[in-house]
């Protein structure tokens, strides 16, 4: 009973516990019956959360594109109807990212566990991504400066850590100044591993502290004021937790910026 009262009360912090195996027939069945309700709430609350935001989501691609193809029926100068042919190209993909995201997330939203881990080099893992978001970088006048020197392997689902990474990194050279650099370490810490990414942007407001890991929350680009989809960070959070580790990202203390900490445990 203490188990289940233990599991109950990680359930309701917000917690991925994994569902006590209980002695006994009618402790089994409780236990059992206990894990089936969480899953029902959690599917109910779930879906209802979803519709709400990707409605909320999808209002103004949509209304984007019906405009742009409304004023298309009019006699339009040739350069008038690019411009309105491009705007729906743009929507569109917008959407499609959104939806692709959005498909991503509740794929990882519904698993409590690793599927196949393997050996992952932490190392390897960074420079990837360093070279991914290289052009990215020549655009903006950003650099990276990267410290890879703690080689650590780690047991680990690797298209879930990179796309993670991927997305933290992503967030930084939105909010990166021109001429700013990016610094990525490994740093290992006892039993735990921690990827850190820092930035030199303007930090994040206060107002949005609490949300940045809410799905579709996302803040305007200071370089174009749009936004992004707002998935990127909530994906990062479950890949990293279903790993066992925590993801924190808070202004750094003394500097201008962000600091990222990517924390997994060494096995």
């Amino acid at each position: 009973m203490r188990r289940l009262t233990e599991y109950a009360a990680a359930v309701s912090k917000g917690e991925r516990p994994t569902a006590p195996v209980m002695p006994g027939y009618h402790l089994r069945i409780l236990g059992e019956t206990t894990e089936s309700m969480r899953e029902a709430l959690e599917n109910r609350k779930y879906v209802e959360s979803y519709v709400q935001s990707l409605t909320h989501e999808m209002k103004s691609p949509i209304a984007g594109i019906r405009g742009a193809s409304e004023l298309l029926y009019e006699d339009l100068p040739e350069e008038k109807r690019i411009q309105f042919l491009e705007n729906i190209k743009t929507e569109s993909l917008r959407l499609q990212n959104l939806v692709d995201q959005l498909l991503a997330l509740a794929s990882l939203e519904n698993r409590t566990e690793l599927g196949k881990p393997t050996d992952v080099s932490l190392g390897d893992l960074v420079r990837r991504v360093v070279n991914h978001h290289q052009s990215n970088l020549l655009e903006k006048g950003v650099t990276f400066s990267v410290d890879t020197r703690a080689e650590v392997v780690i047991r680990g689902e690797e298209f879930l850590l990179e796309t993670a990474l991927n997305n933290i990194v992503q967030n930084a050279i939105d909010f990166s100044p021109s001429a700013g650099t990016i610094q990525l370490s490994i740093v290992k810490l006892g039993n735990a591993v921690q990827l850190i990414v820092t930035d030199e942007g303007a930090g994040i407001p206060e107002f949005a502290l609490a949300r940045i890991f809410d799905r579709f929350y996302s803040l305007p680009r200071p370089s174009s004021e749009h936004k992004s989809s707002g998935l990127g960070l909530c994906f990062a959070k479950e890949a990293v937790e279903l790993h066992q580790g925590k993801l924190t990202i808070a202004n750094r203390d003394s500097e201008l910026g962000v600091r990222a900490v990517l924390e997994l445990p060494l096995n």
